[in-house]
């Protein structure tokens, strides 16, 4: 039962929330790159709490992709490195990062010991009334009003399935099949659909600071990929 409520605050509760807050104050770019950096974080936290050995390469992709994520974060600026003044977004959404780590992690570790489709249903219901006083709060304190129409209902059902249902299965079954390590790697596609996506239909502008960050997230992790 413990397990599955860390799962649920982690993957359900903490991770989605932390995203949605971050992207109110950095870009949808910024937040997909720094989502790149998964798979390194997964390879720390195995380190620390698991006492998995890590490879050279493993160590050089951590660094390489660390390295990246405080360039996107610090917009390459070395002034905001030595001042410690990113953007709040950017840290809130290294975080859920964080959280996406250790639910990946404990996906793998019970992944034979607990029921998938279930456990996935258990750890939704679980997350949903954690979120729930926060949702109510947010009503009766919130001066903005929800506006109803076509779009509205259309992102929130989205949201609720493909992003949240779909994606969670998808995600866990792939863990379960191939390792978290592993699995991670693909991630790396969401950076290049996220950029596509965000020129197209948000207007969002591709920065130096961004490329340059995000090819060393994206080779960090190949680099510790290697065996």
């Amino acid at each position: 039962m413990g397990a599955v409520i860390v799962l649920a605050l982690t993957g359900v509760a903490a991770f989605n929330t932390l995203v949605y807050i971050g992207l109110h104050y950095t870009t949808s770019i910024n937040a997909s790159l720094m989502n790149s950096s998964t798979p390194i974080i997964i390879y720390i936290l195995s380190f620390i709490f698991l006492k998995e050995h890590l490879t050279k390469f493993q160590l050089l992709g951590t660094f390489l992709s660390l390295a990246g994520v405080l360039f996107i974060i610090s917009g390459g600026s070395l002034q905001s490195l030595l001042s410690f003044s990113f953007n709040k977004g950017d840290l809130i959404v290294v975080v859920a990062v964080v959280c996406w780590s250790v639910y990946s992690l404990l996906i793998k570790k019970y992944a034979g010991k607990l029921p998938g489709y279930s456990t996935f249903l258990v750890t939704i219901a679980f997350g949903a009334i954690m979120l729930l006083p926060f949702a109510v709060y947010e009503q009766l304190t919130s001066s903005q009003a929800i506006v109803w129409n076509a779009s509205t209902i259309v992102a929130i059902i989205y949201v609720g399935i493909i992003a949240s249902i779909v994606a969670f299965l998808s995600w866990n079954t792939g863990v379960v099949s191939l390792g978290a390590n592993k699995a991670g790697i693909y991630l790396n596609f969401i950076p290049l659909f996220a950029t596509i996506f965000a020129v197209l239909f948000l207007n969002e502008q591709l920065l130096l600071a961004q490329v340059i960050g995000g090819i060393a997230v994206i080779a960090g992790v190949f680099i510790s990929a290697i065996k």
